[in-house]
């Protein structure tokens, strides 16, 4: 019993960069395995969100109905509140940074990181004309979970690719600048010298 209050507990205090990093073996492999059954449930059994919710809903009655009967389940509005609390302040601040970030990249603040925006929404609209929903999901959800350990890993190896890669792109970033800059400028004289 000890042990399954140790995992709700780290379920509870684990922040979402630790899930990916698998500190936590355990946590990490309960949210990439209930991700995996949510995404084959829906994909592979071609459940509705409709029929699920019905049957999350029974089954919680169900649940709830025992462990009330057997008077385990001790729950207070203040519980509820206190976690809904918790959850909030962890949340909150990540999705501020993600709505700065989001706005920057929108209102091109940070030229080159809008260019490769743009590039990368490029590159996922070309594997998504080769590669259903489904499967780009399946392949994110993979990728996800595996990334950081694998850097975790080889991180010299991978850290000098990313040194080589990220020189070639600043590269050709830089030329993409310099001709479109120069063809604004020769859009503007040429606007002007008609308006003249």
């Amino acid at each position: 019993m000890d042990s399954v209050k140790t995992i709700l507990r780290d379920l509870e205090t684990t922040k979402p960069c630790e899930v990916l990093r698998w500190n936590k073996p355990i946590v990490s492999g309960i949210y990439a395995g209930s991700l995996f059954t949510f995404w084959l449930v829906f994909v592979v059994f071609e459940y509705t969100v409709t029929t699920m919710v019905a049957r999350l809903a029974t089954l919680s009655l169900i649940v709830g109905a025992a462990l009330t009967f057997t008077k385990t389940l001790q729950i207070s509005a203040t519980d509820v509140s206190a976690h809904v609390d918790r959850v909030y302040d962890s949340v909150r601040p990540c999705v501020l940074h993600a709505v700065e970030q989001l706005i920057n990249i929108v209102t091109w603040k940070d030229t080159m990181l809008s260019l490769k925006v743009v590039g990368g929404s490029f590159t996922v609209a070309f594997v998504g004309n080769y590669v259903s929903d489904a499967v780009l999901a399946l392949l994110v959800l993979i990728v996800t979970f595996t990334a950081p350990l694998v850097y975790k890993l080889k991180k010299n190896e991978i850290d000098d690719l990313l040194a080589q890669v990220k020189q070639l792109a600043d590269k050709y970033l830089a030329v993409l600048s310099a001709k479109g800059k120069t063809a604004a400028e020769k859009a503007e004289a040429a606007y002007e010298r008609k308006n003249l």
